[in-house]
């Protein structure tokens, strides 16, 4: 049993679940912060599924600039800061860019000075690899890329990450710039792939020549408890993704093997395919499904000894399981 208490912001979510349960069943005091009565009950659910008896919760709901931290901080050795509003598929606000502001960016700087006054050590912020754009070109990104967010979400995790290191503190900063993550519960556009993947429909994806990474949540969890822990991970940044390099053509044979079941891949040259999206507005699709997006994660591996525990064949399997399931 460590005697670290860590807290988890947006427990609720994808990527918090995941977290709340590596940390608990690694043996952390862990508290929790979620956003709604019905995410409360969630993470209760789990807490009691997973018997994480160290496991305290607390409904805080929308995080603003004006959140009270007192009670939930006191005592916190780390805070890993999930909570974001995340990328919305029909977005409704009159200004993205102002409200993912308000949640991603001034909620988080807000803490993390609430953080500091109360003697927190470590605040590990989870970020995107879209600070770095929405393609890599000829070079995997890595730590030292130049920034160049596409879209309002990641511009305003971009500035958040630049409030973070102008805070003057005593508080170890740690950056971690995931790409899209999947896995059991995943929602967005993984969740849409499953779908059509699912229903057996001919898809127009049979010669699509890019390399993508990504990163299973399993892995992320994983790696988020190695900075927990490594006194090597303090004010640094990390760029982190599962070893495996695919083409969408590749991803969507592995999802539907997975599945079992015989999706056909139409042979649309990628050249064509990708003047179609475009024709019909759909860039942003055209970027995530035909570009390119690697990831050089030697930086993880070299300083802290940190390699992918899971393969790509075993999370696309897991997260199967789950959707039929469900």
């Amino acid at each position: 049993m460590s005697n670290k208490i860590i807290l988890v912001t947006g427990a609720s979510g994808f990527i918090g679940q995941e977290l709340v349960k590596t940390l608990g069943q690694n043996g952390y005091e862990v508290r929790a912060t979620v956003r709604s009565e019905s995410a409360l009950r969630s993470v209760s659910q789990l807490k009691k599924q997973l018997q994480l008896d160290e496991l305290t919760i607390y409904n805080l709901g929308e995080l603003t600039a004006e959140t009270n931290w007192d009670k939930v901080i006191q005592g916190v050795d780390t805070i890993v800061h999930c909570a974001a509003r995340a990328h919305i598929l029909r977005e409704t606000s009159d200004n993205p860019l102002e409200t993912f502001r308000q949640i991603n960016c001034q909620a988080t700087e807000h803490l993390a000075k609430e953080a500091n006054r109360l003697g927190v050590k470590r605040f590990i912020f989870i970020s995107s690899i879209g600070v770095l754009g929405n393609t890599s070109h000829a070079n995997p990104f890595n730590e030292n890329s130049q920034p160049n967010p596409q879209v309002p979400y990641a511009q305003a995790k971009w500035e958040a990450e630049q409030r973070l290191k102008q805070l003057a503190t005593n508080m170890e900063l740690v950056i971690i710039r995931p790409p899209l993550v999947y896995g059991p519960g995943v929602k967005g556009n993984f969740e849409k792939l499953l779908n059509l993947v699912n229903k057996g429909l001919p898809l127009p994806f049979g010669k699509v020549k890019n390399r993508r990474q990504f990163i299973g949540v399993a892995n992320l969890t994983d790696f988020i408890a190695r900075c927990v822990e490594d006194a090597q991970a303090a004010n640094q940044l990390f760029l982190v993704a599962d070893r495996e390099v695919v083409t969408t053509t590749q991803l969507l044979q592995q999802l539907s093997k997975a599945m079992g079941k015989k999706t056909v891949l139409l042979p649309i040259p990628h050249k064509v395919l990708e003047w179609g999206f475009r024709r019909i507005g759909k860039t942003k699709l055209a970027d995530q499904l035909l570009n390119n997006l690697e990831i050089n994660s030697d930086k993880a591996k070299t300083l802290l000894a940190w390699e992918p525990p899971y393969t790509m064949k075993e999370q696309l399997q897991q997260m199967v399981d789950y959707h039929i399931k469900q």
